[in-house]
């Protein structure tokens, strides 16, 4: 499971305004919930069987992809540069490029670090464990972990690592839940954390836009676990609003009976999923907390996975003021490195 790239951690006081400001949104604004309360503990187990679904394809061309062009990623990343992965979870992936990157580096495994990045303290732990188990060699003290979200994570390994090159990671095509201007924003501040081009670098992955019926498939599976993770989501939120989920199931506003929907957004070229109020008379203003009400059958937007062509990412690149200095695609995926 990938964490929120920005923001605050679900259930912080800063998280809950956040969520309330999404909620309040009146219309032609359509109410957002922030993807961060996606993933409590039960979402993070719902996310880890939609990778295992047979339609969900973006965990496997990733994974594919990284497995075809591993050494000549591991070889373009700066020999010496400590990575630094951005949402790690437990880094099943990771530790298959990080061996590639010690093969092609100076030293070795013996000269390697690696740094995982999550706001998930178990994840981490696997993340250690999965990445040492995946490279002979490597010393336990050359692989670190930082509990925080990302860009807080990446400030904190600066820190640490004051004076080395840091290779940053971006697994998952994560990058997609933000809008365009706040992708920009985003690689912009990563790289002014790690000092500019010439001391850090970002290894991005994406998912490429493709045909409608199979992003529908994969965000609308027959199975019904992608809705049970958005529903979820739900849940999680009201429970950390003023009334909690017991307010919410007497307005008539249980997360299960929420109608999930999944739209295919061709002009901004992402998936949004929605779920939709069921109360046949919608919920009153204030009977969840204060100012916030549902009218009949009114969307809230959960979250949106934003895909990308080869120019969006080199517009993207090219916003943030660094370039696409290579680049290795799938007809589903792409993994570029930014620099």
């Amino acid at each position: 499971p990938r964490p929120p790239p920005t923001g605050e951690a679900a259930g912080d006081a800063g998280a809950v305004a956040s969520l309330l400001a999404g909620l309040r949104s009146a219309p032609p604004a359509i109410k957002t919930v922030p993807c961060s309360f996606l993933y409590d503990g039960p979402g993070s187990r719902l996310y880890d069987a939609i990778t295992d679904l047979a339609a969900y394809y973006p965990y496997r061309a990733e994974a594919d992809l990284l497995a075809a062009h591993g050494g000549a990623i591991g070889a373009a990343l700066p020999a010496d540069a400590v990575l630094v992965e951005l949402g790690c979870g437990s880094a099943t992936k990771t530790g298959a490029l990080v061996a590639a990157a010690a093969a092609a580096g100076l030293g070795g495994a013996a000269a390697t670090a690696y740094v995982g990045i999550d706001c998930s303290a178990d994840f981490l732990a696997n993340a250690r464990a999965n990445v040492a188990a995946a490279v002979p060699g490597l010393p336990a003290g050359n692989v670190e972990t930082v509990c925080a979200l990302y860009l807080d994570g990446a400030r904190a390994v600066r820190g640490m690592h004051p004076t080395s090159t840091l290779a940053f990671l971006w697994l998952g095509s994560s990058i997609g839940n933000l809008a365009p201007d706040a992708a920009a924003a985003f690689v912009t501040e990563l790289f002014a954390i790690g000092g500019g081009p010439g001391r850090c670098c970002l290894l991005l992955c994406t998912d490429l836009w493709k045909e409608a019926g199979r992003l529908r498939a994969a965000y609308d599976d027959d199975e019904g676990v992608t809705a049970a993770f958005i529903r979820n989501g739900l849940s999680h939120a009201l429970a950390c609003l003023p009334g909690g989920l017991e307010a919410a199931a007497a307005a008539g506003a249980r997360p299960d009976a929420w109608q999930y929907e999944v739209l295919i957004n061709e002009g901004a070229t992402q998936v949004e999923m929605r779920l939709a109020c069921p109360a046949p008379a919608g919920i009153a203003a204030g009977a969840i907390a204060p100012g916030v009400g549902f009218a009949p059958g009114e969307q809230v937007l959960m979250e949106v996975s934003r895909k990308f062509t080869p120019a969006a990412v080199d517009a993207l690149a090219a916003a943030a003021g660094v370039g696409v200095v290579a680049r290795w695609a799938s007809e589903d995926y792409g993994i570029q490195l930014l620099a």
